[in-house]
């Protein structure tokens, strides 16, 4: 029986997620971390091309949580984030933030946050939390299972820090 991970290496887990992410997308993503109960990580992944996005990010990340809730996944949850590359930031919201400001973390060379972003996009993160935890099944789902799921995309993680290629320079407008 695996050893269900601690709330230390869950956070580590959804920050190295987070980074993996970030450093292979070019568009708006939306990401959700979770271990199931063979200790198996799983991470999701939507990505949003910047045609796509009329509407703010509060207001995508608040239809996020609508369609979870009419179609649950059912993904392990542990922890979902908001990965913004034309800005060089993440914004992770884990399973104890509540209604806190998510976690902003740099993902690229010139990272820009705004107040009224951080504070939106930590709204729509923390309904798209509630919405991934109130659709969890009754048992706790393994990663095997998951993964099996027609919609699964796996993310291997590497189990050293990324590092960005030599002269890579963001991706600002």
């Amino acid at each position: 029986m695996t050893r269900p991970p601690d709330s230390d290496e869950l956070h580590h887990i959804a920050e190295q997620v987070v980074r993996h992410i970030a450093a292979g997308t070019g568009f708006t993503t939306i990401a959700t971390i979770g271990v199931g109960a063979d200790g198996i990580a799983v991470a999701t992944k939507t990505g949003f091309s910047p045609v796509d996005l009329g509407a703010s990010y509060g207001r995508l990340l608040d239809t996020a949580a609508s369609l979870e809730r009419r179609h649950p996944r059912g993904a392990p949850a542990y922890a979902c984030a908001l990965i913004l590359p034309e800005r060089d930031v993440a914004y992770l919201h884990h399973h104890e933030t509540g209604t806190g400001l998510a976690q902003l973390m740099t993902v690229g060379r010139s990272p820009v946050d705004d107040t009224a972003t951080h504070i939106e996009v930590s709204r729509g993160l923390a309904t798209l939390m509630r919405a991934l935890v109130d659709t969890q099944p009754p048992h706790r789902p393994t990663g095997r299972a998951f993964l099996h799921h027609p919609s699964a995309q796996v993310v291997a993680v590497p189990p050293s820090p990324l590092q960005r290629p030599p002269g890579y320079h963001g991706r600002h407008r």
